[in-house]
């Protein structure tokens, strides 16, 4: 971890370098422009194809160019004589020129340096630094974690400013199993396509919803029933109820668990005390309305919260220590 924080702290440097002498080198380009306008009459009209020959336009623009006083509050109102201003440029000793473009894009300099430095070779080789050193999940095709995957990816790789080349290695490396099996002839294609492709190919068989849909209902539903004091099962079919909801909600197919007769179906997992203490809160939310998906994952966090409670944990066995089995009648199950 020392190694590669002074690694990201050189590249740092090397790039805030580079920032400062394009900033130099722009700062040098307006002060030479502002010399050749003191040769004019204030109010003169120049155009970007008359401009200075040491200024190359980025784009063709027309400027209007008043000398005026500048008030050193930043958000204080320019002057109206000068249409959409843009900037002011000083060089210390004269009176500070403030040019208007006559253009329905507003453009700074320290934007177009800061959009230019993103793109630079600097960026590039820190953004393939860091990602050397990252540590990313692996992905075996699961449909179950495809969404987790695919986001952790997205916010770590594709984001970056490095070329479709290194994204399709770091995705290659990041597979295995049929994940990789699927896309792994995507490494002979040229890397824009490979890269393209391999995704598409990702998203085609393992993050198709549907799939992801059914095989969410089936995990939460076929497994085995849970035992009276199994505490740790408990956590885990909270966990996998609690990461159903949000994925099935983020893909708008929470309709299809949010109904009492899948409920029911998931709750018969449970150990007989806790269906009973299930069917209580159903009850009760029905004077209202229909038990939600949500509900029952709201009572499974509270009943993992209770079940791992060391202070309590006593009053929840009999008296030789096993977990108490309580014969609670179940009605609707």
């Amino acid at each position: 971890m020392a190694e590669t924080q002074a690694l990201k702290q050189e590249a740092e440097a090397q790039k805030m370098k580079v920032e400062q002498a394009e900033l130099n080198a722009e700062l040098a380009a307006a002060e030479a422009y502002e010399e050749e306008l003191k040769k004019h009459s204030p109010g003169s009209v120049h155009t970007a194809a008359s401009a200075p020959a040491a200024i190359t336009p980025r784009r063709t623009l027309t400027f209007d160019v008043t000398p005026v006083t500048v008030n050193n509050n930043n958000n204080a109102p320019l002057d109206n004589s000068t249409p959409n201003l843009v900037n002011s440029i000083s060089n210390g000793n004269s009176t500070p020129i403030q040019m208007g473009i006559r253009d329905t894009t507003t453009v700074s300099t320290s934007n177009v340096l800061n959009q230019t430095s993103l793109l630079s070779p600097t960026n590039v080789m820190l953004d393939m630094l860091v990602l050397s050193q990252t540590k990313l999940p692996s992905y075996d095709g699961n449909p179950l974690t495809y969404y987790n995957f695919v986001g952790t990816f997205d916010s770590t790789v594709q984001i970056t400013n490095v070329g479709d080349q290194m994204k399709l290695t770091k995705l290659l490396e990041c597979c295995t199993g049929d994940a990789l099996r699927l896309i792994d002839h995507c490494r002979v294609m040229s890397p824009s396509e490979g890269y393209k492709e391999a995704r598409s190919l990702l998203k085609e068989r393992f993050g198709n919803n549907n799939r992801i849909t059914v095989s969410w209902i089936r995990h939460i539903s076929d497994g085995p029933p849970i035992k009276p004091g199994d505490s740790k099962s408990l956590q885990r079919i909270t966990d996998d109820v609690q990461a159903c909801l949000s994925t099935l909600k983020a893909m708008g197919r929470l309709n299809r668990v949010d109904n009492p007769d899948r409920i029911k179906w998931i709750a018969k997992r449970l150990p007989r005390d806790v269906r009973g203490r299930w069917v209580k809160r159903a009850t009760k939310i029905e004077e209202d309305r229909e038990p939600s998906f949500s509900d029952f994952a709201t009572f499974l966090r509270e009943e993992t919260k209770v079940s791992i409670n060391p202070n309590y944990d006593m009053l929840l066995k009999n008296d030789d220590g096993k977990p108490k089995d309580e014969k609670i009648k179940c009605t609707g199950i």
